[in-house]
């Protein structure tokens, strides 16, 4: 497996892609080593040290013509060691966080297939028009682990993914996406299992737009209308929950985006993890872990392992446990 380095806060110089000279963006290390057919798999691992600036050049493979990865030879985009996102935007690791440019993909445009997004934080710092801040067109593609979050923009339309031909997303958090959104705008048969969408008040939470999709342990909420939109097509809910009294499975309706629920909803110091204590999601879901990969994962956005039989509904496990030591 071929593995290059990203790293926008390094001054090393003479970026190659190395972990000593690692390139200053995500998009640099698209560029220069992948426009090509793939013949081992390729991992770009991501991370920001020294002053720890944002990745803020967007990203699109949509101009790398001989691109081709496999199912044999994926490309793997993560987080490296100390960097994974969690359940609250962490501006002391990685991030891509460019300003607006244009609508589909305003930070990430994913054309080409067998790609995987692993434990990324990705939003935006600037909004003037309509964005879709991930937009994935690509066959085949993982989101997993990842944490995408919008501007709280009241004017503009804003979806924090907006997915063409099918998508796989595991244990992954959106929100902050405004007043005017579609969290999610689907097309073609995806797979959401262990996901928290958080809208701002807009109009939709996940909006099938068409396929045949499936989703389990996921929950959805802070919208103003309907927050699991089937429109005549195809969603298969398991254990999923949601803010209004009638999307959501049964029992798990009507669970609202309040401190009870996760740590903090406070605009700008939100923290979507689950109290184990109080929160209506915990170990309200179901084990998937027997599963085929890569919907068999056992542990939540954080690392936490999940409990063993019945798993806490969206991208947390718990936020913390209190474990009491009696020593004698």
């Amino acid at each position: 497996m071929e593995v290059w380095y990203v790293d926008p806060g390094s001054t090393a110089g003479s970026p190659d892609g190395t972990t000593g000279h690692p390139y200053l963006s995500l998009q640099a290390a698209l560029v220069a080593k992948c426009n090509k057919t793939f013949t081992e798999a390729i991992q770009i691992r991501c991370r920001t040290t020294g002053d720890k600036p944002a990745d803020t050049t967007r990203v699109t493979d949509d101009a790398l013509t001989q691109f081709v990865a496999s199912a044999e030879y994926p490309l793997t985009i993560c987080a490296d060691t100390g960097h994974r996102a969690s359940t609250f935007w962490d501006p002391t690791k990685y991030r891509l966080f460019p300003a607006y440019s244009t609508q589909a993909g305003t930070a990430i445009l994913i054309s080409e297939a067998y790609v995987r997004l692993d434990g990324l934080q990705i939003g935006i710092s600037s909004q003037t028009a309509a964005a879709e801040i991930v937009y994935w067109s690509g066959a085949s593609g993982v989101m997993s682990g990842c944490l995408v979050r919008g501007t709280n923009d009241t004017t503009y339309l804003t979806r924090g993914v907006s997915i063409i031909v099918g998508l796989t997303i595991i244990k992954s958090l959106f929100y902050a996406l405004g007043t005017i959104s579609a969290i999610v705008k689907n097309h073609g048969n995806s797979t959401f299992y262990n996901c928290t969408f958080i809208g701002g008040g807009g109009n939709l939470g996940v909006d099938i737009n068409d396929g045949t999709c499936v989703a389990k342990n996921c929950y959805a909420g802070g919208s103003t209308n309907d927050y699991w939109v089937e429109a005549g097509h195809s969603l298969a809910r398991t254990t999923c929950a949601s803010s209004d009294a009638t999307s959501g499975s049964v029992g798990l309706c009507s669970k609202p985006v309040n401190a009870a629920n996760f740590k903090s909803v406070t605009t700008d110091d939100e923290d979507y993890a689950i109290p184990d204590v109080g929160s209506a999601l915990y170990h309200a879901g179901t084990d998937t872990s027997t599963e085929d990969p890569p919907l068999d994962f056992t542990t939540d956005i954080n690392g936490s392992t999940y409990y063993a039989t019945t798993r806490s509904v969206g991208c947390d496990e718990f936020a913390s446990r209190l474990v009491l030591v009696l020593r004698g």
